[in-house]
């Protein structure tokens, strides 16, 4: 599902209603005008009565599918994320709105995550009431042919799933054995069957390490869309901490840059002086609130990369939350942050100094120098002493699907091995069996 602009509903502007409805209101005035001077009237005969009778029945009729064409509209309209009110006109950024970036989220709206297909939620009680009454009036016409089809399906369903052979207590062994971590969580999502596959903890919150840079890019895709910001939108860069980023960070203290360079850098360089910049910019607030209204509700950013030691603030995410993100903008959730900014930017270049574990994998280095055109690995990571994350995009011409890992234990705990042992076995999953294949 693609954000729309909101400016364009008329949830946006109270002001804007349905032409029928204006018309209804007008011939409304009519009415009363014309039915005073009937009364008046009386003398000019029966005829007359039963001609503006008829009028009069138009004219009601007309004003009831006004409203009620209000109405189905107004149900018609769904949104996805909490609304954003006073945003100024499109292509403003936060500061030219004459809001602060905390002023613009209300309270998130009631949801729920999903993991089929973008779109997939619930449209109201009525239509849950209607919905049951035409399942009462309809129950008793099931055959027993029917039954015996969706058991098929079931079966068939089955057999495709153990076919693919994806066993996450395979996962769950790997680490036990391969890793020193206490915490542990693995997240794979099949985008060619639409089948998520979770081992350990992976809907539990983790530290989420670099990777907080995959919320972050998730909240200026919603405000890219949405109008609030553009990706011209200049910011101030403030050199705050070193270790990962792109060379020369001193020369560009003070400087000003477009939200682009800074979306852009994150990624390609797992930059920490940019997604400082952009937590400045967003503020941690507005990044949670998006995205726990979109469903992703482990998301609990409390401060910056910080190279001190914190005062107990940290930042989390669930492995599931974490790869369902990367899902969502990689699908084309959002117009401006789509599959081609994606498959362009959301790499970790190879000169970062903490080489990514997944891509370091045997068999996905294997594929990547195979020579097949269509194969894609995309990736952010992040990893302390005591932590480690990474979130992955890896597809060929036969499979496509996310992968988030994320562990933690004491410092300098191991865990390399277990995370190059679960991407191959993943890997070979679904590209040597073709998994999720049609």
């Amino acid at each position: 599902m693609r954000t729309g602009n909101f400016k364009d509903t008329f949830l946006d502007d109270p002001d804007e209603y349905p032409e029928s409805m204006r018309a209804a209101a007008e011939a409304e005035d009519e009415e009363h005008a014309y039915h005073d001077s009937f009364l008046e009237k009386r003398e000019e005969g029966t005829h007359a009565r039963k001609v503006t009778v008829l009028v009069l029945l138009a004219i009601l009729l007309a004003g009831a599918l006004g409203v009620a064409g209000f109405f189905v509209l107004q149900k018609g309209i769904r949104i996805p994320l909490p609304h954003l009110p006073g945003l100024g006109e499109a292509g403003e950024s936060i500061t030219e709105a004459g809001e602060s970036p905390d002023a613009l989220l209300q309270e998130p709206a009631e949801h729920s995550q999903g993991t089929g297909t973008d779109g997939a939620q619930g449209t109201g009680a009525d239509e849950a009431q209607s919905a049951g009454t035409d399942e009462a009036q309809s129950a008793g016409t099931v055959d027993a042919g029917s039954a015996a089809d969706e058991a098929e399906m079931q079966e068939t369903d089955a057999a495709k799933a153990e076919a693919a052979g994806l066993d996450t207590a395979v996962i769950e062994q790997i680490v036990s054995e391969r890793s020193e971590a206490s915490s542990a969580a693995v997240y794979v999502y099949d985008l060619v069957s639409n089948k998520e596959y979770a081992a350990g903890g992976a809907a539990e919150r983790m530290y989420a390490s670099a990777t907080i840079s995959v919320p972050i890019l998730y909240t200026a895709a919603y405000l890219l869309d949405s109008g609030a910001v553009t990706l011209n939108d200049s910011i101030t860069y403030v050199n705050s901490i070193g270790g990962r980023g792109e060379p020369g960070a001193e020369g560009r203290d003070g400087q000003s840059y477009p939200l682009s360079y800074y979306l852009t850098t994150m990624l390609t360089y797992s930059d920490n002086n940019c997604m400082n910049c952009l937590i400045d910019y967003l503020t941690l607030n507005l990044i949670n609130r998006t995205c726990q209204g979109a469903g992703f509700e482990t998301v609990d950013l409390q401060r910056k990369i910080v190279a001190e030691v914190t005062d107990g603030s940290e930042n989390y995410v669930s492995a599931a939350d974490l790869g369902g993100m990367v899902k969502e903008l990689y699908n084309g959730k959002f117009r401006t942050i789509g599959r081609d900014f994606m498959i362009r930017y959301f790499r970790v270049s190879q000169e970062d100094a903490v080489p990514t574990l997944l891509g370091t994998s045997e068999k996905l280095m294997e594929a990547a120098g195979s020579g097949d055109p269509d194969f894609l690995f995309l990736n952010q990571s992040g990893k302390g002493d005591s932590r480690y994350s990474e979130a992955a995009l890896v597809a060929g011409s036969n499979y496509a699907y996310v992968i988030s890992i994320m562990m933690s234990g004491e410092t300098g705990f191991a865990y390399d091995d277990a995370v190059r042992e679960i991407s191959d076995y993943v890997f070979a999953d679904f590209a040597e069996t073709g998994a999720g294949t049609s």
